[in-house]
């Protein structure tokens, strides 16, 4: 097990450093718009999965612990440098989306939506 497991690891850090050498995950990199395309389309959908239509709870929390646990050390991994993290669509922005898309829901769930009411006017803000 740990074999194979220092096998798959060795084989990220070679992918990676190959797709470093080739500069293909640099910014204006030949996979980096469509990479970064995948990855908001994927976060857009688990944020879209995990609140759509649930307004009595607030969401965002464990959406944002979900980026920091997940999205983010997978993206640190594959993209080396920091800042270009930040192109990725962040899941506030996906929040706010889905939200959007949902407001007039919001509007016919009142009161029972204030939690969601709140809480998007705190991820506005």
């Amino acid at each position: 097990d740990e074999d194979e497991e220092e096998d798959e690891n060795s084989a990220d850090i070679l992918w990676q450093q190959d797709l470093e050498i080739l500069g293909w995950l640099r910014k204006g990199g030949l996979l980096r718009e469509t990479l970064t395309q995948a990855i908001d389309e994927s976060i857009l959908l688990h944020v879209k999965e995990t609140i759509a239509f649930e307004f009595e709870n607030p969401m965002f929390e464990s959406l944002r612990e979900w980026q920091d646990e997940v999205v983010r050390p997978w993206l640190q991994k594959l993209i080396s440098a920091e800042d270009d993290l930040e192109d990725c669509l962040t899941v506030a922005r996906a929040y706010v989306t889905v939200r959007k898309e949902e407001i007039f829901d919001m509007v016919a769930d009142y009161p029972d939506s204030i939690p969601t009411i709140e809480e998007l006017q705190t991820v506005l803000s």
